[in-house]
């Protein structure tokens, strides 16, 4: 005869074979945290639970990281537990920092301020242009692409602090 052991909190953790009742032919011995009856067979992120007397179903959402949506703390869940719905089992991945409509991206003010900082490095790096322009020895023009990415560069930023980032 086989029984369904289960742990202290009524996980089933697997099946084995009964020993015989050397008292009582034909009857056999139940250890504890053991049921005679089969646990229902599971579903996706389902575990079997022994409780009250029989097995019913539960989460388990164990062994996955699940991320909170405003922060990104990761936290694991045990079986039985339910996520709460400010956990989604979706990693955010690379830069992100808002999670909407069912997947990660990077905020509206991130974006602006990444903007921001590419039209400030952009200046930054191309300012020995403009040094070289005005070097009365050198008098070396400022390439025709440069020019314009520049002019973007200082629009984009003009457009932004008009925005207020």
């Amino acid at each position: 005869m086989k029984v369904y052991s289960y742990d202290d909190e009524g996980f089933y953790v697997g099946e084995y074979q009964a020993q015989p009742n050397p008292k009582r032919k034909g009857e056999f011995l139940i250890p504890a945290n053991a049921a005679a009856e089969a646990p229902p067979n599971p579903g996706k992120d389902e575990i079997p639970k022994y409780k009250d007397g029989s097995w019913i179903l539960v989460p388990d959402h164990s062994g996955k990281p699940f991320y909170n949506k405003q922060s990104q703390e990761e936290k694991f869940y045990k079986p039985g537990e339910t996520p709460e719905t400010e956990y989604t089992d979706i990693a955010p991945e690379g830069d992100v920092n808002e999670f909407v409509d069912g997947k990660w991206r990077l905020s509206e003010n991130s974006l602006k301020q990444r903007e921001k900082s590419e039209a400030e490095q952009y200046l930054k790096d191309t300012d020995w242009y403009i040094i070289r322009l005005n070097d009365p020895d050198r008098k070396k023009p400022i390439p025709e692409e440069v020019k314009s990415k520049r002019a973007e560069a200082i629009a984009k930023l003009n457009q932004l602090k008009d925005e207020g980032y």
